[in-house]
């Protein structure tokens, strides 16, 4: 703005200094003044364009110096970015490094944790296993690693001889029960740490675990002689032996449970399935002897009555079939007593004698096929049933005793159990039943009908002669000759 203002005063003391009119031609005072005035209005803007020429080369040269720190400053400024940038990258690569050693420290820190625990854990058992071979093992506090270590050579000290003694036969002193309860002591044979006999005389034979470090005389035939060989040093023809792992848990000898407690194992359902499979079986049992007097003397019956409708005598045969009382013999009674009836009329009487004998071929099918429909499904109750009862032991007393869970694992499978054996039996009756009292009726229908045609003289063919049997042989030994 400074430098503005003399140019703009310039200008207007050059337009004050125009003359206005050329026509009018001014005095020579006022030229000369003018001229004068005007030679020293040039030498002022001169003088003042030589100023801001001066003042516009100085700025230039200022220009040039800021920009010339601005670079400077631009430049430094990328380097210390630059510089930041790679010590950002360093501290990232470093931190990195750094969570790389936290994590390998921490899990070498858990791997000495574990194997602190693993030692702790070989030395308990390394205690248990020296002392049931009769060594002590010195005491020492866990949390000190020297005594740890002290510990560790006396097992390894102490082991081999202690492996060495269990993987030989020998005898020593030591104490078992026999089968009445009596604590013996005496001799024992070691077959290393897996099998034992007892050599206390009266009492010699097979020894297992008794729980609790003990031993207890197993009940074999051949045990007795079987020490006294191994105690002599000689091989016996057959070992009986009883293998364990451990004396800790006791072993009882398997009882055989009989029919009432394999039922009473299953709880009320197993009950139900049995009363369910007794009135099935008493079913089954009438339902066969009804089809077998249904089915009673029809081939005897039928010949004579046949003979007498053949020679045209009606009402013999009719009272012969009478007298049978038996289902074959009503529906003969029955077809006889209306063979002069038109024939449509006789079939329906045919079909009625047939009916009315149904009910009897069919009882109890339907309820010894329903029986062996649900027995499965009662089953399957006792199954869930029991399951349930396991869980609630589960939730009560967890799952470190199984013979608590027995109980109601015994429950599903001895309820499915009965539920199949109940079943498979029923149902395989029931079809044979079912299919003989078809064979029964369709037997009765042909009785009817063979009586229909022998009354009105339709008699069935004679079979081929030469296609029997005896006719074929005859046939055969001919062209043999």
């Amino acid at each position: 703005m400074r430098l503005l203002l003399p140019i703009i005063a310039s200008f207007t003391m050059l337009l004050l200094a125009t003359p206005k009119s050329e026509a009018q031609p001014a005095p020579a005072s006022t030229n000369a003044s003018k001229a004068n005035s005007g030679s020293r209005l040039q030498d002022a803007y001169r003088r003042e364009f030589a100023f801001l020429e001066a003042e516009k080369r100085a700025l230039e040269t200022r220009l040039k110096e800021q920009q010339a720190r601005a670079k400077e400053r631009i430049a430094k400024a990328k380097g210390e970015i630059s510089s930041l940038q790679n010590r950002v990258v360093h501290a990232a690569g470093l931190a990195e490094r750094l969570e790389e050693q936290v994590l390998t420290a921490d899990r070498e820190a858990e791997v000495l944790e574990g194997n602190e625990g693993v030692t702790e854990d070989i030395l308990v058992r390394a205690d248990a296993a020296l002392k049931k071979g009769g060594i002590a093992m010195p005491e020492a506090d866990t949390k000190k690693r020297e005594e740890m270590l002290k510990q560790l050579s006396f097992v390894f000290d102490r082991a081999p001889a202690l492996l060495k003694k269990q993987g030989t036969i020998h005898i020593e002193k030591g104490a078992y029960f026999d089968s009445e309860g009596n604590k013996l002591n005496g001799d024992i044979l070691r077959i290393g740490n897996i099998a034992s006999y007892g050599l206390v005389a009266g009492s010699k034979g097979v020894l297992a675990p008794a729980g609790e470090n003990r031993l207890k005389l197993w009940n074999t035939a051949t045990g007795a002689e079987t020490a006294e060989e191994l105690a002599k040093g000689k091989t016996p023809s057959t070992l009986p032996i009883f293998l364990y792992e451990s004396l800790e848990t006791g072993i009882t000898p398997k009882v055989d449970k009989s029919v009432m407690e394999i039922i009473r194992t299953g709880g009320l359902i197993a009950w139900v399935i049995v009363g369910l499979g007794g009135v099935a079986l008493l079913m089954v049992l009438g339902r066969a002897m009804l089809l077998l007097f249904a089915a009673r003397g029809s081939k005897k019956l039928m010949g004579p009555v046949m003979a007498e409708v053949d020679a045209g005598r009606i009402e013999e045969g009719l009272k012969i079939a009478q007298e049978a009382r038996t289902p074959i013999g009503r529906v003969l009674s029955a077809t006889l007593s209306s063979v002069d009836r038109p024939r449509d009329q006789l079939e329906d009487v045919v079909a009625e004698a047939v009916l009315q004998e149904q009910p009897n071929l069919s009882r109890f099918g339907s309820s010894i096929m329903v029986m062996a429909a649900v027995s499965p499904l009662l089953g399957l109750l006792g199954t869930v049933t029991g399951m349930i009862s396991t869980f609630d032991v589960i939730t009560e007393f967890g799952t470190g005793n199984p013979k608590l869970l027995s109980g109601g694992i015994s429950e599903a499978l001895v309820t499915t159990e009965l539920g199949l054996i109940v079943a498979i039996p029923a149902l395989l009756l029931g079809h044979l039943l079912s299919g003989y009292s078809d064979a029964i009726r369709d037997r009765l229908d042909a009785s009817a009908l063979a009586a229909v045609n022998r009354s009105v003289g339709i008699h069935p063919p004679e079979p081929d002669e030469g296609n029997l049997p005896s006719a074929r042989a005859e046939k055969k030994s001919g062209m043999a000759a």
